[in-house]
C-alpha cells in the first residue's frame, strides 16, 4: 500500500510588539558575540522563484522490468518467443499472444512441454472466436467502433539445469463490458524429467498434509 505523506507549512504572523520583543531577548542571550545576520532582498527572493519555476526538476523516470522472453537454459535448451496474431472485421476480434516455445531438444518431453504451454495460450484466447450470439450481434450495433480483445504476453521467472518457471499476463475485453480484465497464471516445469510440476506432486503420497495446506492456501495468499 502506498502512503502519501503531507507536509503542512505553517506561517506564523508576528505582531510588531512581538517581533521587538523576541529580537531584544536574542540579541541579550548573545552578549558580547556578533549577530552574523545575511539580509535578502524582495527582488533576491523573486528571481529565485522564478527560476525555479523556469527550470523545473525533472521527474524521476519509471523503470520498467524488460519482460525475459528469450533465454538458455539447461543442456542447450533455449526459450523463444512466439506469435500468434488474429483479427476479423466482421467477427470483431483482435487477438495479439506472444508464447514461449522451447528449443534445442526433439525428445518426447519436451514436445510435451511445448504442447502443453501452446495448450494453456491457446484457452486463453478461445471465447472471441465462437460465433456470436444474438445479444453479441446487439452489441456489435450498439458499439460499431469496438473490439473483443486479448493480448497475452510472458516472462521467464526461472530458468535452471532443473527448473524452469513462466509466468503468464493476459489483458481481455469484452464489448459491451466496462472495463478490461487482467489475468495471470504460472506453467512452473522439471527439467529433468520433462514433466510440470504441481501442487500435490510435492506431496508423496499427497494425504493430510497436502489436504491441509490446500486449507491454508488461501489464508495465505493476500
Amino acid at each position: 500500500m502506498r502512503h502519501l505523506f503531507i507536509r503542512n507549512n505553517n506561517i506564523m504572523n508576528l505582531d510588531k510588539s512581538s517581533f521587538v520583543l523576541v529580537l531584544s531577548l536574542s540579541l541579550l542571550g548573545c552578549g558580547e558575540h556578533h549577530a552574523n545576520v545575511q539580509t535578502v532582498s524582495r527582488d533576491a527572493v523573486q528571481q529565485s522563484s522564478e527560476s525555479k519555476i523556469q527550470n523545473p526538476q525533472t521527474p524521476s523516470p519509471n523503470i520498467t522490468p524488460t519482460p525475459e522472453l528469450e533465454v538458455t537454459f539447461g543442456k542447450g535448451l533455449k526459450i523463444v518467443p512466439k506469435t500468434v496474431g488474429l483479427e476479423n472485421q466482421r467477427r470483431r476480434y483482435k487477438i495479439y499472444v506472444v508464447y514461449p516455445h522451447i528449443e534445442g531438444s526433439k525428445s518426447v518431453g519436451i514436445l510435451k512441454l511445448n504442447r502443453r504451454i501452446k495448450d494453456l495460450v491457446t484457452k486463453q484466447y478461445q471465447w472471441p472466436l465462437i460465433p456470436p450470439t444474438k445479444e453479441d450481434l446487439r452489441h456489435y450495433e450498439k458499439w460499431p467502433g469496438v473490439f473483443d480483445s486479448v493480448d497475452l504476453n510472458y516472462d521467464v521467472v526461472l530458468a535452471t539445469d532443473q527448473l524452469l518457471s513462466i509466468y503468464f499476463e493476459v489483458y481481455s475485453y469484452g464489448i459491451g463490458a466496462a472495463h478490461s480484465v487482467q489475468q495471470s497464471f504460472t506453467g512452473n516445469f522439471d527439467v529433468r524429467s520433462e514433466k510440470p510440476i504441481t501442487l500435490a506432486g510435492l506431496f508423496k503420497p499427497p494425504g493430510e498434509t497436502f489436504q491441509l495446506h490446500l486449507k491454508l492456501l488461501p489464508r495465505r495468499i493476500v
